[in-house]
Order: structure tokens, then sequence, then C-alpha cells
């Protein structure tokens, strides 16, 4: 997810921040996002994201 050197690592925060915000809770059934707000979060597109698709990926192991 990050380059090899680790420098990128804050240009995907928000992402990070929202895949842990939404990951639901065994225990409490429900995520941190629903806890705090008491709605249930949207669900982002890969569009949304600041994430490299598959073929991104593998153009970068072409390289």
């Amino acid at each position: 997810m990050t380059s090899y050197h680790g420098s990128d690592w804050a240009d995907y925060l928000d992402t990070i921040e929202y895949g842990h915000a939404t990951l639901v809770n065994t225990s409490t059934k429900m995520s941190p996002f629903q806890i705090d707000t008491g709605r249930i979060p949207r669900v982002m597109g890969h569009e949304a994201t600041a994430m490299d698709t598959r073929n991104g990926w593998a153009r970068y192991f072409v390289q």
C-alpha cells in the first residue's frame, strides 16, 4: 500500500482511518462511526479513495 521505503504513508491516512471507523466490531455489532454518530456510514467507492487499482499495482511490479 505504501512505497517500498514507506515515505508516502501519510497519503493513505484518510483511507485507513475510514476503514477503521467503518469496521464492525464483533462484540458491539457496530462500527466506531456508528457508535459515535448513531448513523451507518456510507460506503466509499474506489474512485473516492486514493488507493491504486490492481492495474496500477501490476504496473508497479513491471517496473
